[in-house]
């Protein structure tokens, strides 16, 4: 049977959320299109026995791999080789799928040849939200050069397998966030696209324990840092005389976004002399490979009593001193702030 779509949900320790996950796929027409793989990544929960539930009752749908806990990327690798459809999708675990307007991106997928397929996500939960693709026109098979984002999330993003399998995508293993690369490497590759300007997607965001939160962002900043420096190798690394000018923005946009996260993490979530000093090593390496991308960093800032100040610049003077002290009062401010309107 011909499939439509691949869809791969990596899944650790989430048996109270993944039902709605795997419902939310069960379109009323062309079901029989979908490839679903539902990759269990060591759960200690009943997260395998309730895909194997699903994989059961709709055999040809829903597929379960069973492995070793690799954190996310490892889900990625191992699902990726055995898809089949023409188009592949990640769908978190946690997150689910409006199944009207996915049933319509099942049919147009079916219409359309692109290498990369877009549609909106709507975050809900602690930030609610809905992410399009700005200036961007929908409804049309589109060149590359009609691409005007300078952002796009992994909630978005559908690509055309064969590319992937083509370049041989791999996402790093062992380490959360790689999210990050399944809307960066392959979009070095991608030469046409359709937008559907719909809610696909929809983001459960604030959930306790999650990657993005604050919190474990600190704790795992130097797992931004792989990823960062894996995306700028491959950046200076690339034939970039092959890219359009549309794609060039939008990577040199995400490479900023990254280092942003990079630097936030280091600096303001987890201020310390030794991690300023990391950060000023990591901020000479960009100096001396990517200078444009240098400067942009320059202009980051934070907000201090009301006062923006750009606290990159005063660890390119190394004055970590007087960086640790306002950053140190500047989240103790934010802290009695928070505590004070949650009474």
């Amino acid at each position: 049977m011909y499939k439509t779509l691949s869809i791969i949900i990596p899944t650790y320790n989430m048996e109270t959320l993944l039902p709605r996950c795997l419902d939310s796929l069960l379109i009323k027409e062309n079901l029989d299109k979908l490839e679903v793989w539902v990759v269990n990544d060591g759960s200690k929960d009943r997260s395998s026995e309730i895909a194997h539930q699903y994989e059961a009752k709709y055999p040809g749908i829903f597929n379960v791999i069973d492995k070793p806990n690799g954190n996310y990327g490892s889900c990625i690798n191992a699902a990726l080789p055995k898809c089949t459809g023409k188009y592949v999708k990640i769908l978190d675990s946690d997150d689910y799928f409006l199944t009207d307007n996915f049933a319509g991106m099942v049919c147009k997928m079916q219409e359309v040849d692109v290498d990369l397929f877009l549609s909106n996500v709507k975050s809900f939960g602690t930030i609610e939200r809905t992410d399009n693709v700005p200036r961007t026109a929908s409804g049309e098979v589109l060149p590359i050069t009609g691409f005007k984002a300078k952002y796009l999330a992994m909630h978005q993003i559908a690509y055309r397998t064969e590319l992937l399998k083509n370049i041989g995508y791999k996402q790093t293993e062992g380490i959360s966030y790689t999210d990050t690369e399944w809307d960066y490497f392959p979009m070095f590759h991608v030469q046409n696209f359709y937008y559907m300007n719909e809610v696909v997607y929809m983001y459960f965001n604030g959930r306790a324990g999650q990657t993005m939160a604050p919190d474990v962002i600190a704790r795992n900043t130097s797992q931004f840092e792989t990823i960062m420096r894996r995306m700028l190798n491959h950046y200076d690394s690339f034939d970039k005389s092959s890219l359009k000018p549309e794609m060039l923005t939008y990577l040199d946009f995400r490479n900023w976004a990254i280092c942003s996260h990079l630097y936030r993490g280091y600096v303001m979530l987890n201020p310390s002399k030794a991690n300023f000093r990391k950060v000023k090593a990591i901020d000479d390496d960009i100096r001396t490979s990517n200078h444009t991308l240098y400067n942009s960093i320059g202009e980051l800032s934070t907000t201090f009593l009301g006062i923006k100040y750009k606290h990159i610049n005063l660890i390119r003077k190394e004055s970590y001193t007087v960086l640790l002290a306002l950053v140190k009062i500047n989240n103790s401010v934010k802290n009695f702030i928070r505590h004070f309107c949650s009474r």
